[in-house]
């Protein structure tokens, strides 16, 4: 009898176990995504950010960006910076979960097409039912290839 009571207490507690992670992977599923701002936007190393017309390119920075095109090689590095959020706020009954990503792989779509794609290879943890504080994404890119491979047309 004991045994009986034993595995029934074990059976409950591994099924509360079980709808909590299937509650946890919805949750996961359902999982919102947006930009919030994007900084930092360099070519060759030129903060073009902060440029508002062609008078603001300095001489140096109009020559290292003249010899960079020249060169085929205009690495532009950016930071996106996301937030996501947690659906699982506890509805229906149950206790918001938390969600800890341990990685997040992107994909960078420029008109419907795939341009680069990564990782971020670190936890986020986000509480249940809230947003997660800006997760930056720094993201480099050779904008040589987008051009040859779509034109100027589509840049």
């Amino acid at each position: 009898m004991r045994t009986l009571l034993i595995v029934g207490l074990l059976l409950l507690t591994s099924c509360a176990n079980v709808r909590q992670m299937a509650n946890s992977l919805m949750s996961l599923r359902d999982m919102q995504f947006r930009i919030v701002r994007v900084e930092n936007m360099r070519v060759v190393g030129v903060d073009v950010s902060r440029l508002r017309s062609i008078s603001d390119v300095s001489a140096m920075d109009a020559i290292r960006l003249a010899d960079a095109f020249r060169s085929k090689r205009l690495t532009t590095t950016f930071t996106v910076y996301l937030e996501a959020r947690n659906p699982n706020d506890g509805g229906g009954g149950g206790k918001p979960a938390d969600l800890t990503l341990k990685e997040l792989p992107w994909q960078l779509y420029i008109d419907g097409k795939q341009t680069i794609s990564g990782a971020i290879r670190k936890e986020i943890a986000i509480p249940g039912g809230q947003t997660s504080a800006p997760i930056p994404i720094e993201i480099e890119v050779d904008l040589t290839k987008v051009i040859t491979d779509r034109g100027y047309d589509e840049l």
